[in-house]
């Protein structure tokens, strides 16, 4: 693989931290703790990157500054690993206020873009960010979004521009330079075994099919949900009440108001209708979702 990095794309709340558990357990050939799974250099571990490489720090820089640094700090640290890695972002694809790409194009293998339904993204990062569901709901119609994880933690992670929802989806479904395979959450959990087939084939592994089945069984979520009981996990925001609440399709149900689901698909219909996401909150089987 000459180009060493993976991009693992989503929107928050759209199956990335199972996709990672997922192959990570495949690489390591058996479960992985949720407290060891790695912060693939998103928030803090990004951070922590940054400063270790750029020769200035990240907290005397404004968010265009750090823009404008990214993508050599990216093609250094990509020039210096000699196995491939995989790399969380909830960031749009999206170029630098001089024109280059934040991720430096050259250095991805390819994307792996996760998506899901609106209606289940509002009600769980909702529950996530410890908020009501009219807040996720704004926060997912705001064009050029940013965010952080906050000035309580020191030394704060690097921003993330997430864009809306629709603005988010559509920047990695078209126009970007790199290869993507978009995956449906839905997909994920329907036919579970095909598609990390193809999430598997599409980030260059070569893996049986037992040792596929292995990855999955190791991540079933109910597993997950008893280990972060039991243990917790660091990446859970402090204001939620668990990581892996429901982890299911149409999780929303009962959840989302008339009015609600009306004023999402008034504001991202023609994006659903691309993912084959329908405005009564189900959707097209993967057969008939052309993503076009």
């Amino acid at each position: 693989m000459s180009a060493p990095i993976v991009l693992l794309a989503s929107y928050p709340k759209s199956g990335n931290t199972w996709t990672r558990l997922v192959l990570q357990a495949l690489m390591k050939g058996g479960p992985v703790a949720l407290n060891e799974l790695n912060g693939d250099f998103h928030g803090f571990p990004r951070r922590v990157l940054f400063d270790d490489i750029a020769p200035i720090n990240a907290a005397d820089l404004t968010p265009d500054e750090i823009d404008e640094w990214l993508p050599d700090v990216f093609a250094q640290f990509a020039n210096e690993i000699d196995a491939p890695i995989f790399m969380k972002t909830h960031d749009a694809a999206r170029r630098t206020p001089s024109g280059k790409w934040f991720m430096p194009p050259d250095n991805v293998h390819g994307v792996i873009h996760l998506v899901r339904h609106p209606f289940d993204v509002a009600v769980s990062y909702a529950k996530h960010m410890g908020k009501d569901v009219d807040w996720a709901i704004d926060v997912m119609g705001r064009e050029n979004e940013m965010v952080t994880l906050g000035r309580d933690r020191l030394p704060p992670p690097l921003h993330e521009v997430i864009g809306s929802w629709s603005q988010n989806v559509c920047s990695w479904l078209s126009g970007s330079p790199y290869q993507v395979t978009t995956v449906r959450y839905e997909d994920m959990h329907e036919s579970t075994f095909p598609t990390f087939q193809k999430i598997v084939a599409a980030v260059g592994f070569v893996a049986s099919d037992a040792r596929i089945a292995m990855a999955i069984d190791a991540t079933r979520f109910d597993k997950l949900r008893e280990e972060e009981r039991a243990v917790g996990f660091r990446e859970r925001p402090r204001a939620s009440e668990a990581f892996f609440r429901s982890g299911k399709p149409r999780s929303w149900e009962g959840l989302l108001s008339d009015t609600q689901r009306a004023g999402i698909f008034e504001s991202h219909g023609k994006v659903m209708e691309r993912l084959g996401y329908k405005a009564d909150g189900s959707y097209l089987p993967l057969s008939e979702a052309t993503f076009s």
